[in-house]
């Protein structure tokens, strides 16, 4: 699930993307410009989320760029990696 917002607030200068990792699913946020993404998703959904920064990034109407696509894509893969590791961990835990 995607959100593109703008803000009432008019332009402000490009912020590094955010990340929430909760147990069951991650969120990425940027804001660009009065643009603010948000990228929520979960294991099944995660490439589907990497696609979409990619088109978003590929679309002249929106101000979200390749670099930026790259940087949410690579947040994606850093929680998809803390997932596959917590399960790990679980499945040594019970053995």
């Amino acid at each position: 699930m995607v959100f593109k917002t703008h803000s009432p607030f008019g332009d402000s200068p490009r912020r590094p993307a955010a990340k929430y990792d909760g147990e069951d699913r991650g969120m990425v946020v940027t804001a660009k410009g009065s643009e603010r993404y948000v990228f929520l998703f979960d294991v099944a959904s995660s490439f589907q989320a990497m696609q979409t920064a990619t088109r978003f990034a590929a679309d002249p109407e929106l101000s979200l760029s390749e670099f930026d696509a790259l940087g949410i894509s690579r947040q994606i893969f850093r929680w998809l990696e803390r997932q596959l590791r917590r399960a790990r961990d679980a499945e040594e835990m019970t053995g």
